[in-house]
């Protein structure tokens, strides 16, 4: 689900719509399993995309069967993980399909964003004890994405008492349009990613 405020009930409490099928981010994974979703600007366009790890992809029978214990762990079910870049201007997010896992069990995709290779873009580690029966896999997905501009990292360092500043907002305006970040403790199971935020800035030079 990707969920749009539209407005507020008589109460003051706010109004959601599923806007998955609007975004192009629902078709991708009907009939999966997936986890812990990861949005960041991987290319450095200015504009938040979509990481979504699937720990498997098959019929509702087959789907339903591993849910039960009643398949045959040895029996495989194949995954694609899919990134969705955003084209703005409303445009429907563009999928794309990672390098595909073998999985026998609907276990967790533990997965976190860093930059692993130390050049500037966000790279994303996956661990995936379901998969690769009988063990589990881990998976280095490395960022070779074109970048449209550069990056600005900034990193909070806060008090002892929360020295990496947990629960800050970042903003950043960046050709007018703001852009924010959050700084979270923990992002799912297994999740956390780094806590260097990541500010693309397009065809822009620097933050205004």
């Amino acid at each position: 689900q990707v969920c749009r405020r539209v407005g507020f009930a008589s109460g003051g409490e706010p109004i959601y719509q599923d806007r998955a099928v609007d975004f192009g981010v629902a078709g991708p994974t009907w009939g999966s399993s997936n986890w812990n979703p990861l949005v960041a600007d991987f290319d450095h366009d200015e504009r938040p995309a979509l990481w979504l790890g699937l720990a498997m992809t098959g019929s509702s029978a087959a789907l339903a069967k591993t849910l039960t214990g009643c398949n045959d762990p040895s029996q495989t079910m194949t995954s694609v993980d899919v990134l969705w870049l955003n084209q703005g201007s409303g445009k429907p997010m563009a999928a794309y399909g990672a390098p595909k896992a073998k999985c026998a069990d609907v276990a967790v995709v533990a997965q976190s964003m860093l930059d692993i290779d130390d050049d500037g873009d966000l790279d994303i580690i996956q661990v995936r004890p379901g998969c690769a029966w009988p063990g589990g896999v881990v998976r280095v997905l490395r960022n070779d994405l074109s970048k449209a501009g550069p990056v600005v990292r900034v990193r909070l360092i806060g008090p002892s008492g929360n020295p990496h500043g947990i629960g800050a907002v970042l903003k950043a305006s960046v050709g007018g349009q703001v852009q924010r970040q959050y700084v979270y403790g923990n992002r799912g199971i297994g999740s956390t990613s780094t806590r260097t935020k990541h500010f693309g800035l397009g065809k822009h030079k620097k933050i205004d």
